[in-house]
């Protein structure tokens, strides 16, 4: 481990015009204090009710637009009845 080095001439010059100069700085002023979170005021009695009208409509429609999982299609299954000729036969339908 190398044994620290003084500053140069230059360096200590600089560093004692530094420290003269910042001692007549004022002294740094304490931050601002953050300002609260004001939250908005409340919508008006009427945008509440427009707004819940909206809301109403949409739970009211929103099954309409849901995908129609159930298998709304006719559907025809036919059965193998065997012979030369692999006969088939309907076995059931469903609509």
């Amino acid at each position: 481990m190398t044994p620290p080095t003084r500053p140069d001439r230059a360096t200590g010059d600089a560093l004692q015009e530094a420290a003269t100069e910042s001692a007549a700085l004022q002294e740094a002023q304490p931050a601002a204090p953050k300002p609260k979170d004001v939250p908005p005021p409340p919508p008006s009695p009427e945008e509440q009710a427009n707004l819940l009208d909206e809301v109403r409509d949409y739970a009211i429609n929103y099954t309409r637009n849901l995908p129609d999982f159930i298998w709304s299609k006719p559907a025809v299954t036919s059965t193998l009845t065997g012979g030369k000729r692999g006969g088939w036969r309907m076995s059931s339908r469903r609509s």
